[in-house]
């Protein structure tokens, strides 16, 4: 019954892995990419999904298709095939009660999604995020600008994959 939002569900692996191991979840997905936009919903069914790109404002913005890679973005990437308009909407608007788990992987701009949460960063008990060397055509890591703003809103990072340059956040003000 936890509530998981997946910002970047690409296809909606994430409600796979939760599937497989047979947890009951509220499942949220994000995905502003058109072409994965249409295999997630035929992959998660009745769970809820939205074709919308969370950033720090609502508007529209450009998006850079890279999708053999999985790289889309809303900040432009080494390389990518098109770029689409697309609508992005703060993660504020969308958090009505609390949340178990946020996953990131906004292929750079995790940054913005977080500071799209605004006050109700606080509803959010774990944060996940990819955070690698994604961001922009210099291909920057986010794990100091995130992990440090976090850091600020009383999260500790309690895993941290090298490897991966994943790592996982629990908010140490969360109260359930």
């Amino acid at each position: 019954g936890d509530i998981v939002f997946d910002c970047g569900a690409n296809v909606g692996d994430l409600l796979l892995w939760f599937q497989n191991r047979k947890f009951e979840i509220s499942y949220h997905a994000f995905e502003p990419s058109p072409e994965e936009f249409t295999l997630l919903k035929n992959n998660i069914g009745k769970h809820n999904s939205n074709q919308v790109a969370l950033w720090n404002q609502s508007s529209t913005l450009d998006f850079y298709i890279s999708s053999q890679t999985a790289d889309s973005s809303l900040i432009e990437p080494k390389s990518y095939t098109n770029i689409l308009q697309v609508d992005a909407k703060r993660l504020d608007g969308f958090i009505d009660g609390n949340i178990k788990l946020l996953k990131l992987e906004a292929e750079g701009g995790e940054l913005e999604v977080i500071e799209g949460a605004g006050e109700k960063i606080n509803k959010i008990k774990y944060i996940s995020a990819d955070l690698g060397p994604e961001r922009g055509t210099d291909q920057e890591s986010t794990f100091a600008p995130v992990s440090n703003l976090l850091k600020q809103k009383n999260f500790s990072m309690i895993e941290y994959n090298a490897s991966r340059f994943t790592a996982l956040f629990k908010n140490n003000d969360f109260v359930n």
